[in-house]
């Protein structure tokens, strides 16, 4: 999928209703969603599509992911694309969930700005979250050359803009940018947030990333 040549400021967007995903790709494989018009895009700005889950729901459980991987979806590309949501921490715009046989491996997210649903003051709890199932891991999944933006959990402990929970291994997760535009207050504790987190696994290859502040005054130090 991706705009013709020449088509630029697609828009794809919808409230899918309380506690509902987006788009859903159940057990598919070698999908890919091209954001840039004629699929000729080389650097982030290329993106010429958005994809926006517009739920803003006050209840932060009954705001979902714009993407959701369930089932064993695997080899998918998603590139050149800007993609909003407002999703609860523990669901993510992007969410890597259970399978049945082999787990959701070998996406690639790569030249995409993530961001919260940019209609509303709503702030995301999770960019990508991942939560698989006992011995069919989430694995070899990429993150790559992309621009995470206004992504907290304010009211979520042990949260990150990317975060890695149980049944997952062996992902790669390089060259992004990590900042938040705005200030934002943690609700009463103990919360935390980081921008990546990962509770499980190992073979992991994380590389120079950057990660910012308010003013990305810290923009320039790499992990």
């Amino acid at each position: 999928y991706r705009p013709a040549s020449g088509v630029s400021g697609l828009v794809t967007e919808g409230d899918p209703g309380n506690g509902a995903v987006l788009i859903t790709l159940d057990d598919a494989d070698y999908i890919r969603f091209d954001g840039s018009d004629g699929g000729g895009g080389t650097v982030i700005g290329d993106a010429d599509w958005t994809i926006r889950n517009t739920n803003a729901s006050a209840t932060t459980s009954n705001r979902r992911a714009t993407f959701r991987l369930i089932n064993d979806a695997s080899n998918n590309i998603f590139r050149f694309l800007t993609v909003e949501g407002d999703a609860a921490p523990t669901y993510g715009i992007f969410h890597f969930s259970t399978a049945t046989t082999t787990g959701n491996d070998n996406n690639t997210i790569r030249y995409c700005t993530i961001q919260n649903y940019s209609n509303t003051t709503e702030i995301p709890g999770s960019a990508v979250y991942s939560y698989g199932t006992t011995a069919k891991l989430n694995s070899g999944n990429i993150v790559e050359y992309c621009s995470f933006i206004d992504v907290f959990g304010a009211d979520a402990a042990d949260i990150g803009n990317i975060t890695l929970d149980a049944f997952n291994t062996a992902w790669t997760i390089r060259y992004n940018d990590f900042y938040k535009n705005t200030a934002t207050t943690m609700s009463t504790g103990p919360y935390y947030h980081c921008f990546l987190k990962i509770d499980d696994g190992g073979t992991y290859v994380i590389q120079n990333n950057d990660f910012g502040s308010v003013l990305k005054k810290f923009k320039n130090k790499e992990i």
